[in-house]
């Protein structure tokens, strides 16, 4: 038996260095199977080729999430691992992402591909996070729409504001000069005599600065309107014609008479400045909402919610009316929403725009990627008459079918969690000699102390030696 732990003590330690898998790992397993069926070994010669021969199997064995991580990193682990822990891929702030949608960037079909079969083999613990996902999207623009009750009382702030401000200057009396208006009214007509539309607009407009009165003599004529009120009315009117204007020059003349009326108006140009404030936060939470149930409408069949998403986004600012009665809708939406607001927009947007990079990425590698059902592959037995291909035939024979759905589960949860995942891939990667692994720890005394204190790290060593001998025997 002494002859054996020696020889046994060198080909664990080939395999320790050649693996980098700790040498009392690969001992505890050796002599948990020797304990169980002991035959006497070769030469150390022998051994240490026989060991080279199925070293690999070896591998496979002790620590098939090595082979798994690496194959599909592609080279790429350090870019993976980059990427999962960048600050950045956590879009919206407390919500990690999954390790597929971590490393999106890196443009790896088959870590995408595994994500997707992670979804499927922990499908609860799948929807939980989707939940909290979706939850946290909703929750971005939720803190841009506010609540009715927020929006009620912002609109009883902008009208404590702005109408005594209206009311003072619509009941300013006869103070109002329209008379540039007029001149400037009667020019256009005069330079643009075949736009029909615009005259008839510029008409009507005419028509309503101006009142019946009598000359000297009593003959009827119609003079300016001076009194406030009646030019106020004029305006509105001006403000619906504007609203419904298809034409961007009809419009454009309008809104310019528009402008020109209200600041001839006493007090009127304080008065709307004052409701353009009050609506401003008003309009924020008219567009959060807006933008809120376009995210939570169906998606179109067919469709993609990053792409339906985005162009709610584009729309967003058309659907907010000016905080002037009938003024033009706004262009962009810096032009409604604070910096941080947009930043939430932005977040969702990218938030969504990643998921379908994650789903376009999975489809490409679906054939290509491993198959998580199982993991650990399909072991080939060594075709050794040794005792080392023995011993690696038995572990086989009594772990192969075992490992694999409990690997598959381990590697799944990890899969769900972009930090462990890293973690996982960058144990791999030190096993595997892509970084400097950690020197293991030599063993001091005999092999049987050696083994008594082996740290048990593998997934077929979880249990104590006597549960792997009752294990192995049944």
């Amino acid at each position: 038996l002494g002859y054996v732990a020696e020889n046994m003590d060198k080909g664990a330690e080939w395999i320790s260095d050649t693996t980098g898998i700790p040498k009392p790992s690969v001992m505890n397993m050796m002599q948990v199977v020797m304990s169980a069926a002991p035959v006497k070994v070769p030469g150390g010669k022998t051994a240490r080729k026989v060991t080279q021969a199925v070293v690999q199997k070896g591998r496979e064995i002790l620590d098939p999430k090595t082979k798994f991580y690496m194959d599909i990193a592609e080279g790429r682990g350090q870019a993976l691992i980059s990427a999962a822990r960048d600050p950045a891929a956590e879009i919206i702030p407390g919500v990690r992402p999954t390790f597929a949608q971590a490393t999106a960037d890196v443009g790896l079909p088959r870590v995408a591909a595994v994500g997707e079969q992670a979804a499927k083999k922990l499908p609860t613990e799948a929807l939980a996070l989707k939940d909290v996902q979706e939850a946290a999207r909703v929750g971005q623009l939720t803190a841009i729409e506010r609540t009715p009750e927020r929006r009620a009382a912002a609109e009883k702030v902008r009208a404590k504001r702005s109408d005594p401000l209206y009311e003072a200057a619509e009941q300013a009396g006869d103070v109002v000069d329209v008379a540039p208006v007029l001149d400037r009214i009667d020019d256009l007509i005069a330079r643009k005599p075949g736009n029909q539309p615009l005259l008839t607009e510029l008409r009507s407009v005419r028509k309503g600065l101006l009142k019946p009165d009598v000359d000297e003599d009593g003959n009827p004529i119609l003079v300016p309107r001076t009194d406030a009120e009646e030019v106020a009315s004029t305006i509105d009117g001006l403000k619906s014609a504007i609203a419904d204007e298809k034409n961007s020059f009809i419009k454009g003349e309008l809104t310019q008479i528009k402008d020109q009326l209200t600041e001839a108006i006493p007090s009127m140009p304080e008065a709307q400045a004052a409701f353009k404030k009050g609506s401003r936060p008003i309009n924020q939470m008219d567009v959060g909402k807006y933008l809120r149930e376009k995210l939570e409408a169906p998606v179109p069949e067919g469709g993609q919610r990053a792409t339906v998403f985005a162009g709610a986004v584009r729309e967003a600012p058309r659907t907010i009316k000016q905080a002037i009665k009938g003024g033009p809708a706004y262009e962009k939406l810096t032009d409604i929403l604070s910096p941080a607001q947009k930043a939430n927009v932005d977040r969702v947007l990218m938030d969504l725009s990643r998921d379908q990079r994650v789903k376009e990425l999975a489809q490409m590698g679906r054939e290509a990627a491993p198959d998580l059902a199982k993991p650990a592959g399909n072991t080939e037995r060594p075709n050794l008459l040794n005792r080392l291909a023995t011993i690696a035939n038995i572990i086989i024979d009594r772990l192969e079918g075992k490992i694999n759905e409990k690997m598959a589960l381990e590697i799944a949860a990890e899969f769900l969690d972009a930090d462990k995942a890293a973690a996982a891939l960058e144990t791999a990667m030190r096993r595997s000699g892509q970084t400097a692994p950690k020197p293991a720890r030599r063993p001091s005394g005999p092999i049987n102390r050696a083994i008594k204190r082996a740290p048990i790290v593998t997934a077929p060593n979880q249990m104590s030696n006597q549960e792997n001998r009752n294990a192995m025997a049944r």
